[in-house]
C-alpha cells in the first residue's frame, strides 16, 4: 500500500502550542521539538520485564481464532477518534490499520509493529524504552475477515513518547484518502490546496509534496479502494 518513494517533506512548528505533523509517502512526522531525554540506565524498568513474561504467557491465546460474533462491527464509529477498547471490532484488517493510524495522529504518538500476518496484528508504543507499556493486539474472528481488539491493557495518558519528533507507520496515501473521502462526497470541486489545509487543521498533518503527488496520480484507484473498504 505504501508508495515506496524515498523523498519526504516536513515543516517544524514555530509555535509549540500549535504544533502539527507532516507526512511523507510512507510515514508520519511529528515535528514538535526534541524528544524527552532517555533515562541514563541501559536496563529497562522491572515492570517491562514483568510485561515480557506476561506476553510470553499469553502468546498461544493471542493466536486463537475467536468465534464469529452475533453482532457485526459498528460502521458508524467516530472516524476522527476510532475506538481502541478491548472487544471493538473492525470490518477487516485494513480498516483497523487505518483506524490505528488515525488514533496515533490524534494522540500524537508513535508505534512499532511487533507482529503482522493475515490473522493478527500487534503493536507497541515506541516509548517502551522510556517505560511506556502501551500495546494493542488484534486477531481475526472465525469468518477470517472481521478483526477484534483482544488486548489493550495499559492507558496511554502519561506516556513520555507522545508529542515528540519521530515517525509513525500506517499513514499512507490510503490514509489520506480515508480522511478526505467525506469532504469530496460533500463537495467534489474541492481542490488540492483546500484538502491539504483541512488535513492540517483537523489532524495537524501537513501532507508532503511526494505523498500528495502520489495520491493525485493514483487518485481514482485509491478512492475506489477506500470506498470499497468503507462499504464493507
Amino acid at each position: 500500500m505504501d508508495a515506496g518513494l524515498d523523498n519526504s517533506e516536513s515543516l517544524a512548528s514555530p509555535n509549540p502550542s500549535n504544533e502539527h505533523v507532516s507526512v511523507d509517502d510512507e510515514c508520519l512526522y511529528i515535528d514538535i521539538g526534541p524528544a524527552p531525554p532517555i533515562p541514563t540506565s541501559q536496563s529497562e524498568p522491572d515492570t517491562l520485564l514483568d510485561d515480557e513474561v506476561e506476553e510470553d504467557e499469553i502468546e498461544e491465546d493471542d493466536i486463537v481464532t475467536y468465534r464469529e460474533p452475533s453482532q457485526k462491527p459498528d460502521a458508524d464509529y467516530d472516524k476522527n477518534d476510532p475506538p481502541m477498547a478491548v472487544g471493538t471490532m473492525y470490518s477487516d484488517m485494513n480498516a483497523f490499520k487505518l483506524a490505528l493510524a488515525t488514533h496515533a495522529t490524534k494522540y500524537e504518538f508513535q508505534y512499532n509493529i511487533e507482529k503482522s500476518d493475515k490473522s493478527r496484528y500487534r503493536v507497541y508504543c515506541s516509548g517502551k524504552n522510556v517505560g511506556c507499556r502501551w500495546r494493542i493486539h488484534t486477531t481475526l474472528l472465525s469468518d477470517q475477515v472481521i478483526v477484534k481488539i483482544t488486548r489493550n491493557p495499559y492507558d496511554h495518558e502519561n506516556c513520555q513518547s507522545t508529542r515528540r519528533a519521530g515517525t509513525c507507520v500506517g499513514v499512507t496515501q490510503f490514509w489520506v484518502c480515508e480522511q478526505v473521502l467525506d469532504w469530496l462526497k460533500e463537495d467534489e470541486t474541492l481542490g488540492a490546496k483546500e484538502l491539504r489545509r483541512r488535513l492540517k487543521e483537523s489532524h495537524k498533518v501537513e501532507v508532503g509534496n511526494v505523498l500528495w503527488i502520489n495520491f493525485m496520480v493514483l487518485g481514482p484507484a485509491v478512492l475506489t479502494t477506500c470506498i470499497d473498504l468503507r462499504l464493507r
